[in-house]
């Protein structure tokens, strides 16, 4: 799910906001969603999981 989250929040920061939220068929604000997912997955996996994964993606 974190990928999933990370991919979400590249779409989120590279201006895709609305694409996102038109697409979003679940309950609540999907970037508070993001953002709750992307901080979890940084606590379970480390500091800087997502500097890692763009290194990694070549972003």
């Amino acid at each position: 799910m974190w990928m999933a989250a990370f991919v979400l929040n590249q779409l989120v920061n590279r201006g895709h906001e609305g694409l996102v939220r038109r697409h979003w068929a679940g309950d609540g604000d999907v970037l508070v969603l993001i953002q709750k997912i992307a901080g979890s997955a940084d606590e379970m996996v480390g500091s800087g999981l997502w500097t890692r994964l763009q290194k990694w993606l070549g972003d």
